[in-house]
C-alpha cells in the first residue's frame, strides 16, 4: 500500500496527459448528455432542428477543446493546416478508399441492428433538403470528433509516448466512445481506429480522415434509410 509520504503529485507533463485525456473524455460526455437531441428538443420543440443544433454544438465544442488542449500543451498544430500537397493527396486517398469500401457499407446498411441506429434522424419521409442538411451537420460534428480523437488524443499520444502506445490509447478511447452503437460498429473500431490514425499521421493532416469519416457516416445514414421500409425519400 502506498504511503502518503511516497505519493507524488502530477508534474507538468503528467498534468498535460490528464488535460488531454480527461478533457477529451469530458467534452465527449457533454456532447452525449448535455447536447443530446432529446435534451435540446425540450427547448426547441422541433426534433429536426434539435438534431441539427445538437450536431453543430457538439462539433464546435469538440473542436474547441481539441485545439485548446493542444495549444496549451505547446504542440505545433500543423496537422490542422497541412500543405496543399498533403491536403490534395490525403483527400484523393480518402475518396479512393471510400469507393473501395463502399460495398461493405451496403452490406452493413441491410443489417437490422444497423438500421436500428441509422439514420439517426428518425424522420420517415426524407426529402433531398433534409439529406443535404444532415450531411452538412455530420461534417461539422465529425470535424470536431476527429479533431478530438485523431487530433488531440492521437497526436499528443504519439508525440509523448511513441507510435504504438499513442495509437493504442487512441484506439481504446475510440472504441469506448462507440459503446452506445451497434456491436458491429463498436468492434470495427478496433480496425478503423488504427487505420484512421495511420492516415492522419502519414498525410500530416486531419482533413483526409474528416472527409473519409463524413463520407462513411452520410453513406451509412442514407443506405440504412434506403433498405429500411420505414423510411422513404420524396
Amino acid at each position: 500500500m502506498m504511503s502518503m509520504t511516497s505519493f507524488n503529485w502530477p508534474d507538468s507533463s503528467e498534468f498535460e496527459t490528464i488535460l488531454v485525456l480527461g478533457g477529451s473524455t469530458f467534452a465527449f460526455c457533454l456532447t452525449h448528455y448535455l447536447f443530446h437531441p432529446n435534451v435540446i428538443e425540450q427547448r426547441l420543440k422541433d426534433p429536426i432542428k434539435a438534431y441539427y443544433v445538437s450536431k453543430v454544438l457538439s462539433g464546435f465544442l469538440m473542436s474547441f477543446v481539441a485545439l485548446g488542449v493542444l495549444y496549451y500543451t505547446g504542440f505545433d498544430l500543423h496537422i490542422f493546416t497541412p500543405t496543399v500537397a498533403d491536403f490534395i493527396f490525403g483527400s484523393v486517398f480518402a475518396l479512393t478508399l471510400f469507393v473501395m469500401l463502399f460495398p461493405l457499407f451496403v452490406v452493413s446498411a441491410k443489417d437490422p441492428n444497423m438500421q436500428s441506429h441509422y439514420p439517426e434522424l428518425r424522420v420517415s419521409k426524407r426529402n433531398r433538403a433534409l439529406v443535404v442538411q444532415s450531411a452538412i451537420v455530420w461534417f461539422v460534428y465529425l470535424m470536431g470528433y476527429e479533431f478530438l480523437i485523431r487530433g488531440a488524443v492521437l497526436y499528443y499520444g504519439v508525440e509523448r509516448w511513441g507510435f504504438w502506445n499513442g495509437m493504442t490509447v487512441m484506439t481504446a478511447v475510440y472504441v469506448l466512445f462507440h459503446l452506445n452503437k451497434a456491436a458491429s460498429e463498436t468492434f470495427i473500431c478496433f480496425v478503423a481506429g488504427p487505420l484512421f490514425g495511420c492516415i492522419t499521421i502519414y498525410f500530416s493532416s486531419i482533413w483526409a480522415v474528416v472527409l473519409l469519416h463524413t463520407l462513411i457516416a452520410v453513406a451509412t445514414e442514407n443506405l440504412a434509410a434506403k433498405y429500411n421500409p420505414a423510411f422513404s425519400i420524396e
